[in-house]
């Protein structure tokens, strides 16, 4: 790791003791993402006492300033919960972030049931506290996604807040993985930020027509073909031979393709990805007997507003031999190949107070106009429903027979409004609705005039002074506006 480049960032697979050949109880055999057939001799390779020291060595050797963890195997502590294995206490330099203790429960207890084992396996995140800064604020993490917010100190001052996941998506499901990022990118704005870092095993080689890919800011992509739709679509159902997708499976990823794309741009991330390549080697799915065959599983993927690539570890299209031979082996201690990378800060721009004085006269002089068009069609609204119960009181006094008006609805003794009234209120309610799209599509107007840094501030606003979101306001504005659009 080129640590004086101002940042590094290291990415390992643990691959749990407790996944390794271990017998399923639902089917009295081991499943086969575990078996891990080609790993002989298995005492030198697979054996728990072989691999522990070699991973420790590759941790220590990295000196990352961020270490993202998958498939750790947590311990019982004293306290009753889990925590980091004791062979990770070696990493004393290092404070950890682990996933709840709830979410580690119910996974102890499914690995109980499952593979006789009451151990939880999960992510974790470990930073170096002297030259990262931990922000406030608590996030609740699940075994396969650990968040930490973060910010420079020292020699990393320079490093703008950004949210760092360790990730673990999905392996069998397109739609599951993107929910997952999506869910990452929640995270981040939900504190605020939207300048990311994720690392970890994507379980896809974000190929392009992949609907995971999509949410990537990549400058050299193109939009995908109606081949590599087609491809990744068949690759994720995992069709046989020359079987393609039917027309309604390739809708199907169309429509989430499209809705991985929106993700990024409504939550206002961008995302570039290191260009690692393999870092996985295994007989191919489904099948028993080699060879083994390359997979580009796990990614660092990053902001380029606040970090700038200046270098990356080497992966397995380097040393053939080592796809020949699969992973894990005598120099690989995981099933999959660490990945790693250095960045150094990118100082980010902001608005000066001036600027930000600006943004917010806009947005509180649009508030004011729109409540003021939506108060002066109320008030229209009530002139005319008045003249109708007006209109209805005349007619019942010259008619006893007539129905007796109930006061503010032009009511019948029964409670059944007129048929007068009813025509009213649908009409009504068609053009605050007409109204409101209107309204909507002026604050659409106006934040789509802003560039970044002007939304930063508006949703900064949103936040502290109306506990919305940016997009909850674009979609029906400030919460006064609602009430009044109600009337």
């Amino acid at each position: 790791m080129l640590r004086s480049l101002v940042g590094s960032e290291m990415c390992i697979r643990d691959s749990a003791p407790i996944y390794v050949r271990p017998i399923d109880s639902r089917t009295g055999d081991v499943q086969e993402f575990a078996a891990f057939e080609w790993a002989e001799p298995a005492e030198e390779v697979l054996a728990w006492e072989a691999r522990r020291p070699k991973l420790l060595t590759e941790l220590q050797q990295s000196n990352a300033d961020l270490i993202c963890l998958q498939e750790v195997q947590f311990e019982p502590t004293e306290a009753g919960g889990f925590g980091l294995p004791a062979w990770l206490s070696a990493l004393d330099k290092y404070k950890s972030q682990l996933p709840d203790q709830s979410s580690l429960t119910e996974m102890a207890e499914r690995n109980e049931r499952v593979l006789a084992a009451r151990y939880p396996v999960g992510n974790a995140v470990l930073y170096n506290p002297e030259r990262l800064e931990l922000l406030p604020g608590v996030a609740s993490d699940s075994t396969t996604r650990v968040c930490v917010c973060v910010r420079g100190k020292g020699d990393l001052s320079g490093l703008s807040d950004v949210a760092v996941f360790s990730a673990h998506l999905d392996a069998t499901s397109e739609e599951k993985r993107v929910k997952q990022l999506a869910k990452c990118m929640e995270v981040a704005r939900a504190r605020g930020l939207r300048h990311m870092l994720i690392a970890g095993d994507l379980n896809s080689e974000l190929n392009l027509g992949s609907c995971a890919a999509a949410i990537l800011a990549e400058p050299w992509r193109s939009e995908p073909s109606e081949g590599e739709m087609a491809a990744e679509c068949a690759g994720d159902l995992r069709l046989d031979g020359e079987a393609v997708p039917s027309p309604e499976q390739l809708e199907t990823w169309y429509k989430l393709h499209g809705a991985a794309a929106e993700m990024a741009e409504l939550h206002r991330v961008r995302l570039l990805r290191v260009p690692t390549e393999a870092t996985r080697a295994c007989f191919e799915i489904g099948k028993r007997a080699g060879p083994c065959v390359p997979w580009r599983l796990d990614h660092i993927l990053y902001s380029p507003q606040v970090l700038q690539l200046r270098s990356r570890w080497q992966t397995l299209e380097v040393d053939p031999q080592l796809i020949a031979v699969g992973l894990p082996n005598h120099s690989c201690p995981s099933d999959h190949l660490p990945i790693a990378a250095s960045f150094e800060p990118v100082q980010l721009p902001v608005l000066d107070d001036a600027g930000k004085s600006e943004v917010e006269r806009r947005l509180v002089e649009l508030d004011q106009v729109q409540l003021g068009q939506v108060e002066a069609l109320v008030a229209s609204q009530m002139k005319v429903q008045l003249g109708i119960e007006a209109e209805e009181a005349a007619a019942a006094a010259e008619s006893p027979a007539a129905a007796e008006p109930v006061k503010g609805r032009g009511k019948n003794k029964k409670g059944k409004p007129s048929a007068q009234m009813i025509a009213f209120i649908q009409g009504k309610r068609q053009v605050v609705r007409e109204l409101q799209g209107e309204l909507q599509e002026v604050r659409k107007a106006l934040i789509g005039d802003m560039d970044d840094l002007e939304l930063d501030v508006v949703e900064g606003l949103l936040r502290s002074e109306m506990k919305m979101s940016l997009q909850e306001w674009v979609e029906s504005g400030t919460r006064e506006l609602k009430k009044v659009a109600k009337k």
